[in-house]
């Protein structure tokens, strides 16, 4: 390839998969450039890398956030600035209640937000919100009425976004392209069907990508069963979690083996809410419970600890990482405890540690991992560094860092719940003019993509 054509790729991967959709109308070579694998590879290089990108850099940040909108909500207390057809745009069923994914541009234009010769009026959500846009969700399934956990984000990881339909069906899309989503083939190791007694017990899924493989994966977690014991059959025996993985290069599932890292001699680590994919390692908060359980009544007295679990997508193997030590090794239920990417390229665990109090004590630590880099070393080893102390109230939840001090988080009250808190100057923006019920409020950090994940297996080469 000549130097021009060099220059002509560099410039082009740095443009947005709108713009290049439309260059690839321009002539068939522009087409064939703009879809070969080279190209697409080197775009999401380029746009992940937040020392090159613009739009990952440390002023400026796109959040993907999933809503839940009510008709009477959107009719009576909509914001002026928000025309009525931008706010119900989505997945709407008769019985007025709307699943809405849209992109959140964030940009500071504050010549220096910590500095005394700063006079911006950081309170005003207008200041960073540059722009806010609801994505096309026409080709998606409509949810059914009432389930509010309907269009779950699982994850999102160069470009693709993964999405939880429903207890059986998971999807991936990357909306940039306006392609159509693929429904992942039923996945056929696990049994989703769990009893109410057994909540906790539920499927945990993971979505990232394999740089082993080059390929990109669905890690399914699932409960496999329990047999009884005891008198009358009221004590359990519970058995060790089940992962399985999809591939979307072959677009089959497997079972991995999970002895020695979803369970110890006499515990299970149960995965629950998956945090996000970084680095080639998906993150998971959950817990440890006991195998055995004395009676169906006592599972959360059988806990044993809160873990962050993790799972190395290029050798598949779990590993459990303790929290930070203020919170313990007692059972207890740690409200607000998120991971979250920060500075994108760390994890950093944002919780609450205090109780008793109008305002409780927050904290933000961040993870160092080491890994053995000899073949079939499997060393392992996890540490936390605290880095910010702050207070709040229980009422906001943690979305995702937008900005290195700047956090999203959303209120449990009101129609308008989404602030952004500063980390220096500890104090939250007013209501950015976003509706939604507080409960249906998720976010991840999105960046753009070519990656087609519909053609992906006629390119994929391991």
């Amino acid at each position: 390839m000549g130097m021009g054509n060099e220059i002509l790729l560099q410039i082009l991967s740095c443009l947005l998969p709108k713009t290049l959709t439309r260059f690839k109308c321009v002539s068939k070579w522009w087409c064939a450039l703009i879809s070969s694998p080279e190209f697409v590879v080197k775009h999401v290089q380029h746009n992940s890398d937040p020392d090159n990108n613009i739009l990952s850099s440390s002023s400026t940040c796109t959040v993907l956030l999933r809503r839940l909108l009510v008709d009477d909500l959107v009719c009576e207390s909509r914001p002026i600035t928000q025309p009525r057809k931008h706010i119900i745009h989505g997945i709407e069923d008769q019985d007025t209640k709307s699943v809405v994914f849209s992109v959140l541009n964030f940009c500071s234009y504050c010549c220096n937000a910590n500095s005394d010769n700063c006079h911006c009026d950081n309170s005003d959500p207008l200041r960073f919100l540059s722009s806010f846009e609801d994505m096309d969700m026409t080709n998606l399934k409509q949810p059914l009425f009432g389930e509010e956990n309907t269009f779950r984000i699982v994850g999102h990881c160069d470009g693709i976004i993964c999405v939880q339909l429903n207890a059986a069906e998971v999807l991936l899309w990357n909306p940039a392209i306006h392609e159509a989503p693929k429904l992942l083939p039923p996945e056929p190791y696990l049994d989703v069907e769990i009893g109410s007694s057994m909540r906790d017990m539920s499927r945990a899924l993971g979505f990232g990508y394999d740089p082993k493989t080059n390929d990109y994966k669905v890690v399914d977690i699932g409960y496999p069963g329990y047999e009884t014991y005891g008198d009358g059959g009221n004590d359990l025996i519970i058995y060790t979690p089940k992962p399985v993985v999809y591939s979307l290069g072959t677009d089959t599932w497997k079972e991995i083996i999970a002895t020695g890292s979803l369970e110890t001699e006499t515990t299970n680590l149960w995965p629950e809410d998956f945090q996000f994919y970084l680095k080639g390692m998906c993150y998971w908060v959950g817990h440890e419970q006991s195998k055995l359980i004395d009676g169906w009544g006592d599972m959360l007295v059988e806990e044993v600890r809160d873990v962050i679990i993790s799972f190395d997508m290029r050798d598949e193997v779990f590993h459990d990482i303790l929290l930070p030590h203020v919170y313990g090794l007692s059972p207890t239920i740690f409200y607000n405890i998120r991971l979250l990417l920060w500075y994108h390229k760390s994890v950093a665990l944002f919780g609450c540690h205090g109780w008793g109090h109008n305002d409780e004590s927050f904290g933000i630590w961040v993870l160092h991992e080491e890994f053995g880099n000899q073949p079939n070393n499997n060393y392992y080893n996890a540490t936390w560094t605290k880095h910010h102390a702050f207070d709040l109230t229980l009422t906001h939840k943690p979305l995702a860092f937008w900005k290195s001090d700047e956090i999203l988080l959303v209120s449990e009250y009101g129609y308008l719940p989404l602030v952004s808190y500063n980390l220096h100057t500890k104090a939250s923006s007013q209501c950015l003019p976003v509706l939604g019920k507080a409960i249906g409020f998720a976010a991840v950090i999105y960046v753009p993509s070519m990656v087609s994940v519909l053609e992906f297996r006629k390119l994929y080469s391991p």
